[in-house]
């Protein structure tokens, strides 16, 4: 089931075992994040951040014991239906050190944005301060 997170511990710990940044979420920016589980616990994670009429997917993330299930496919989904509801124009952005050249997002409908492409404010979120 998918839901909004009640506090970000679980989603911390999903980010870390998956090997995603988390240090500049803070408690606001759970507003905009989902978290996916079942009986036994959380296992999958997305966000988005908004700058001006883009919004940024992150923190895309799946325990690697429930991958291979579309839970991925899942929570971009409801980002995209529900989060974007909440604010933006229905842009979508993946970018970051996830660019594998696998394809996996493009097949989910998130359109890759290379870096140069990038509007100046959106590198001043915390994401991409720190590369």
């Amino acid at each position: 089931m998918i839901q909004r997170p009640d506090d970000d511990t679980n989603i911390m710990r999903i980010l870390e075992e998956c090997g995603l940044p988390f240090s500049d979420i803070i408690p606001s920016h759970l507003e905009l994040f989902f978290t996916l589980g079942d009986g036994s616990g959380l296992f999958g994670v997305v966000g988005l951040e908004f700058y001006g009429d883009m919004a940024l997917l992150r923190s895309l993330a799946v325990l690697p014991e429930h991958r291979g299930a579309g839970f991925g496919t899942q929570l971009v989904g409801h980002a995209e239906r529900n989060g974007l509801r909440l604010r933006g124009d229905g842009r979508r952005l993946c970018c970051g050190d996830d660019l594998d050249g696998t394809g996996r997002f493009v097949a989910m409908g998130v359109e890759y944005v290379a870096y140069a492409g990038i509007a100046a404010f959106l590198f001043r979120s915390d994401l991409f301060v720190s590369k």
